[in-house]
């Protein structure tokens, strides 16, 4: 997934929602690959995937390059719906990293 980055409004949203859920909580991590020098995991909280529940809460996007689509109908629905950062946003995650 891709959350916002931190300058958008949007990002200091998706980061409130998920220090609000994961604060305090011991999470599971699935470490499978790297992107950018950092790992990329799946995160579970209590058996459910905090991945997949960012994006459907409309906190974060698909990233299809490393999901290979596994959550485009939930930010679909979420976009649709106007959740959480859909509200709002008019720019991409990669399109603010890569204004350049």
């Amino acid at each position: 997934i891709d959350a916002p980055e931190i300058k958008q409004k949007e990002g200091k949203l998706s980061k409130k929602y998920l220090n609000d859920l994961l604060s305090g909580r011991t999470v599971q991590l699935e470490c499978n690959g790297k992107s950018y020098d950092r790992l990329t995991c799946l995160v579970f909280l209590n058996g459910t995937e905090v991945n997949a529940q960012l994006v459907e809460k409309g906190y974060a996007f698909d990233s299809p390059k490393y999901s290979k689509g596994k959550y485009e109908a939930r930010m679909q629905q979420a976009r649709n719906a106007k959740l959480g950062i859909w509200k709002t946003i008019d720019t991409s995650p990669f399109c603010t990293r890569h204004k350049n």
